[in-house]
């Protein structure tokens, strides 16, 4: 586990082995288990969120996946596009006032 330790730390290699070595009360040991078994629920409600979204989305696939080809754009970030740009740019006119509303225009990174 040393190895993985920021170089930056100023914690002796003595300390960082006592805090790993650390004594776990039966009290941390109960609220270590219930933080996973909430964060394990938020992982499993935001996948269901997630398949929601995506079977909503069924008939833009083409859309998605057009959406994909921009560069670090995936599956999740292109459906929220989607939902919030929505599929007719008529309502934004040009590309530019797009890229203006969406935050984007040149210049910013």
């Amino acid at each position: 586990m040393l190895n993985y330790a920021d170089k930056r730390l100023k914690a002796t290699e003595e300390a960082l082995l006592d805090a790993l070595a650390g004594d776990l009360t039966p009290s941390h040991r109960f609220i270590i288990t219930e933080v996973m078994a909430h964060l394990e629920e938020l992982d499993r409600r935001i996948q269901a969120c997630l398949m929601f979204l995506l079977q909503g989305l069924v008939p833009y696939l083409s859309i998605l996946r057009s959406l994909q080809t921009i560069p670090r754009i995936d599956e999740i970030g292109a459906a929220m596009l989607l939902v919030e740009i929505g599929d007719d740019m008529g309502a934004f006119g040009t590309p530019a006032k797009l890229a203006s509303w969406a935050g984007v225009c040149p210049g910013n990174n």
